[in-house]
């Protein structure tokens, strides 16, 4: 789902889209704040010399998206995300802003199971959980592998 942000925000300039699965609690934030906020940005709005920003399980990317848009410096941004409808949603939302992989990170490469809870597109667990409303098969990479 395209979201249209009416006014200038750390999410983007306006007419922008911001691309979501519809989804019972970040959606929700989204459209009645404006942006999502986060205690990350305090923090990197106080720094003024060029970053590297890593975002590991990036969902969405609306914390990676409002990063590149409240930096003062240069920014290089790497996004990590497994769920293959959230990466389809990172991918839209920071386009050629950020480099974005569709893969978790681990101590091992393997193909391991994301149970995801409907609801909520950002609540998911490799941990095996019954409880959870699907699961899906996602690669996870060796972050010790050059």
């Amino acid at each position: 789902m395209g979201l249209k942000i009416n006014k200038k925000s750390t999410l983007g300039l306006k007419n922008d889209v911001v691309y979501l699965p519809f989804d019972k609690t970040l959606t929700w934030w989204v459209i009645s704040e404006g942006s999502f906020k986060h205690f990350i940005l305090d923090y990197v709005r106080e720094i003024n010399e060029d970053i590297i920003f890593i975002d590991i399980g990036a969902n969405v990317g609306l914390i990676s998206r409002q990063i590149s848009n409240i930096v003062k410096k240069q920014v290089s941004i790497h996004c990590f995300e497994p769920d293959k409808l959230n990466y389809k949603c990172l991918s839209l939302n920071l386009g050629e802003i950020a480099n974005c992989y569709n893969f978790g990170l681990s101590d091992k490469s393997e193909k391991k199971n994301l149970y995801k809870f409907k609801g909520n597109h950002g609540h998911s667990t490799f941990l095996v959980n019954s409880s959870f409303d699907t699961q899906e098969e996602c690669d996870l990479k060796d972050i010790n592998i050059s």
